[in-house]
């Protein structure tokens, strides 16, 4: 097939495995007080508490690529590439006074999140490991 083209090497490839993780979450519980500025010289006491949630999935692709000499029909290179993509989401729900959050979860969204679909972070997998085998195979025959 290599000489009838013309080439002089033809690259296979194969996936090895593609797999998901199924979407975990974690939920961790917290309250706090603090004083609150009114005025100038007038506080109060204040307290909160709240749950923070994280989502988390990821996808991972392993595969595997072959440079094979058209004439001599011998293997010139092979090599595997690991590839992974990982989506994850942060939020938080509380009672309380928001200005008695910590620093650390003040930031955290107060709307629930969603992640990326599965098949979505194994096709963004995918791609990176296209890349990657791409980005190697272009430095073979520079």
């Amino acid at each position: 097939m290599g000489n009838l083209s013309g080439a002089q090497y033809v690259v296979t490839g194969k996936v090895i495995s593609a797999t998901v993780d199924s979407p975990k979450r974690i939920d961790n519980k917290g309250t706090s007080t603090c004083r609150i500025r009114e005025k100038k010289d007038q506080y109060r006491n204040g307290s909160v508490s709240w749950t923070t949630h994280e989502l988390k999935s990821t996808a991972a692709v392993n595969s595997s690529y072959q440079i094979i000499d058209v004439k001599t029909g011998r293997i010139t290179a092979a090599d595997s590439v690991r590839a992974e993509e990982a989506d994850a989401a942060k939020w938080i729900e509380f009672n309380g006074d928001e200005n008695c959050l910590p620093w650390e979860v003040s930031n955290f969204s107060n709307k629930k999140q969603t992640i990326a679909d599965s098949q979505i972070l194994l096709g963004k997998a995918l791609e990176k490991a296209s890349g990657e085998i791409a980005g190697k195979l272009v430095g073979k025959f520079k």
